[in-house]
């Protein structure tokens, strides 16, 4: 979000993204809330030689903003070792509530769903998703956005990922539920169709769920490391 919108040490906080991207030690970089056309470029100037980047505008509609707010924008890009194929954007049908678009203003931005298609080895066929949806205001308001977080999650799964023709399917992002297996709610629609990659690494569903794990007020986080304690609700599946 632009600094007159509250965001604090936002300018540290991209420099500090893109001298992380720079490094190239990774082969996929997924981000979300990356609502600015300005702070995107700062990013982009960072990716390293012979890696890609989705523009600004190529995973958002062509009414976002991004250079005074982040109307309509969808704030999401990914980063990618391999030569980006195809890129897709298609905004969800389910947003915010119009009527508390000042509260917490997930009507004015358009969250949906981003695809690029990748083949890291001749013939191997990979769709990387990435989305980000709807978020809770702060508890003070009374209310939270879980109705159109699930009808998000399910037009995600059942109109994209589980349509997508590839041989491999990745999906990354923030989707703002906690892990719980509950039918209906977000996370086991996904894990009805995909395995979680962090579950299988670390196989006991308790132990991938550790605070060692999360990234919010991780001593390892060199943002909020050591000011705050992480627990369950920092997790942002």
């Amino acid at each position: 979000m632009p600094a007159t919108f509250g965001s604090q040490f936002k300018e540290e906080r991209m420099k500090a993204i893109a001298n992380r991207i720079s490094q190239g030690s990774y082969d996929l970089f997924l981000l979300e809330e990356l609502w600015m056309q300005p702070d995107h470029d700062t990013i982009a100037a960072k990716v390293p030689d012979g890696f890609k980047m989705t523009g600004f505008r190529q995973l958002s509609l062509p009414t976002c903003d991004g250079r005074v707010g982040p109307d309509f924008c969808s704030g999401l890009a990914v980063v990618s070792r391999y030569d980006i194929q195809e890129v897709e954007f298609n905004s969800y049908t389910w947003h915010g509530d119009p009527l508390k678009a000042l509260i917490d203003g997930e009507w004015l931005a358009r969250k949906g769903v981003g695809r690029v298609r990748i083949e890291p080895t001749p013939g191997l066929k990979v769709d990387v998703f990435v989305t980000h949806t709807a978020a809770d205001p702060d508890s003070s308001h009374g209310y939270n956005n879980s109705y159109y977080r699930v009808r998000q999650v399910k037009e995600l799964m059942e109109t994209y990922i589980t349509k997508s023709e590839a041989d491999i399917v990745f999906l990354g992002g923030d989707f703002n539920a906690e892990p719980e297996v509950e039918s209906g709610k977000p996370y086991q629609m996904i894990i009805e169709h995909m395995k979680n990659c962090v579950e299988e690494i670390f196989y006991k569903f308790d132990k991938w769920l550790s605070a060692n794990f999360a990234t919010y007020g991780n001593a390892h986080n060199s943002f909020t490391g050591g000011l705050y304690s992480p627990g369950k609700f920092t997790w942002k599946l």
